[in-house]
């Protein structure tokens, strides 16, 4: 499954989430690095937060590599896709649910789309005024 790795962000007002620190938008592969990297799973017992299980952390690290040295696009296996999934509980709900539509190909939301196609609210800052 061919996943675009550029696609943005959305925060609950629909401005584009951006890193505080750079100002840059938010992409999928730096919120699927974030969670193959997680120590956590996103569930918690009577002891608190569950670690990722030992026969997890092997995939993660894999995929994990395969992802920072992808460019715009990764070829993933229904396993990986699964396996992202399961490691994105660590999100809140609105970043959960956003990398849910987009590793099932149901987000239209990617930084290739032409900025005079995109709703106001999704362009950068400055896009689209006229001069």
């Amino acid at each position: 499954m061919r996943i675009d790795l550029t696609q943005r962000f959305f925060n609950a007002d629909d401005t584009v989430a951006l890193d505080a620190q750079t100002q840059k938008p938010l992409t999928l592969k730096h919120f699927l690095i974030q969670a193959c990297l997680a120590e956590f799973t996103g569930e918690r017992n009577h002891q608190g937060p569950v670690p990722v299980p030992p026969d997890q952390k092997g995939p993660r690290y894999a995929l994990y590599l395969e992802i920072k040295k992808a460019g715009d696009y990764a070829d993933l296996s229904a396993e990986d896709v699964v396996l992202l999934k399961k490691a994105a509980d660590i999100f809140p709900t609105l970043l959960r649910g956003q990398i849910h539509e987009m590793l099932e190909g149901k987000s239209q939301n990617t930084s290739k789309t032409p900025p005079k196609n995109r709703k106001q609210s999704e362009r950068e800052p400055g896009e689209g005024k006229l001069s």
